[in-house]
């Protein structure tokens, strides 16, 4: 099955996602050499010395086409969008990628239009932007049950063990680390990045921790590329 980057009116919570809902969301993430302009009422990318940011989806070539179609693109010299294959970013160390990733590139004379400096639509129109969170502390997953989630997924961080860490003499907080042939088991929630930050306030530890991506597996060996904190 093909992957699809989506940066603007596909992206969740925008009205084309439609066409995604059959689709499995992979995780954020950004494509560089791309500038964003904002259109009539839609962004556009085109290549240039630039970031934009946005969700990539496991799609079915059935809905694939449909949505070539909704973006005018026909594989022709004259289309609205081209269609390319591209390298996608998980994280900003760059240690996560994903090559032929397919995005809809803007084919026209782009003209007056102005940049989106940020190259995240989501961001310039303060909309909520979605995200995987790998939670693997039981406590904090029935604490994210009180929160905004749209779907939960049992999953596996792999050549992970999970460890009880002496922060300060009255703290001790879980935590994961690296261990191979070890596997650390935990629920994938598909939610929005305020939500991550939320967190914070309930867990003391993750004061202490820092973000990082992790790649994880749910039972069918499908890939998710997931927020986690680590210490």
């Amino acid at each position: 099955m093909p992957y699809l980057f989506v940066y603007g009116l596909l992206r969740y919570g925008f009205n084309l996602h439609r066409y995604l809902k059959n689709s499995r969301f992979v995780g954020k993430a950004f494509a560089e050499g791309f500038v964003m302009y904002e259109l009539e009422n839609y962004p556009a990318i085109l290549k240039g010395n630039g970031t934009v940011y946005g969700e990539v989806y496991e799609i079915y070539e059935d809905d694939l086409r449909i949505i070539d179609e909704v973006e005018g693109y026909r594989g022709e010299d004259d289309d609205l969008y081209s269609r390319e294959a591209i390298t996608v970013y998980f994280d900003y160390t760059k240690q996560y990628s994903m090559n032929g990733v397919f995005v809809y590139i803007y084919n026209q004379k782009i003209g007056r239009y102005r940049i989106i400096e940020s190259g995240d639509y989501a961001k310039f129109l303060n909309k909520r932007s979605l995200t995987n969170f790998f939670c693997y502390d039981i406590n904090l997953m029935e604490k994210f049950k009180m929160l905004d989630y749209k779907k939960e997924i049992k999953a596996i961080a792999k050549d992970y063990e999970i460890n009880n860490v002496k922060v300060t003499d009255d703290l001790t907080c879980v935590s994961i680390a690296k261990k191979p042939k070890e596997n650390v088991t935990g629920y994938i929630y598909i939610t929005f990045e305020d939500v991550i930050d939320q967190l914070i306030m309930f867990n003391k530890c993750y004061s202490k921790f820092k973000k990082i991506v992790l790649k994880v597996f749910d039972k069918n060996e499908n890939v998710y590329y997931a927020d986690s904190f680590i210490l």
